[in-house]
């Protein structure tokens, strides 16, 4: 898979196959109508907003991120091993609340990366890098993007959230 992860597409199409309209989805969510019409055309989505869209539609698409990822990183050779280490706590559960800012930074500061390195790759000034330390969500083009210069695919911590 080669090409960007048209998340909004792949929404559309899992409500398609389900035989459900953005309504119906839109009202689960408890959300309008053109809410869910316009995240059904974007290319990213806040990983906040896609766990509840994961277990309604009873599709893991955080696993097509991990395959995204894994791709990228391994520069598209299948037979690259997979990122393995965990950097969440052995007391972690899949029902807690990920935190990605500190997920990432654990990640970062184990690798001995920079944070100015870090900003300059993902596009951002050093200082909002620092304020994606603390944040508990994220974008998930953005989240390809760390994933990639950190070579650590954090889309399957959020594989295992949305299973639970």
């Amino acid at each position: 898979m080669n090409e960007k992860i048209r998340i909004g597409e792949l929404i559309q199409r899992k409500l398609d196959e389900n035989g459900q309209k953005q309504k119906w989805l839109a009202d689960k969510m408890q959300c309008s109508e053109s809410t869910i019409s316009r995240m059904c055309k974007n290319q990213n989505i806040n990983t906040n907003r896609l766990i509840p869209i994961c277990k309604i539609l009873k599709y893991n698409f955080f696993s097509d991120y991990v395959e995204y990822v894994e791709n990228r990183i391994n520069g598209g050779n299948p037979t690259s091993p997979i990122l393995s280490h965990s950097p969440i706590s052995p007391n972690f559960t899949a029902t807690e609340e990920i935190h990605i800012g500190k997920i990432i930074r654990k990640i970062k500061d184990e690798n001995g990366i920079k944070t100015n390195w870090l900003a300059k790759k993902i596009g951002c000034t050093e200082k909002n890098a620092y304020n994606l330390y603390k944040r508990k969500t994220i974008d998930t083009a953005q989240l390809v993007t760390i994933s990639i210069y950190l070579k650590f695919n954090f889309f399957w911590i959020y594989t295992e959230y949305a299973k639970k």
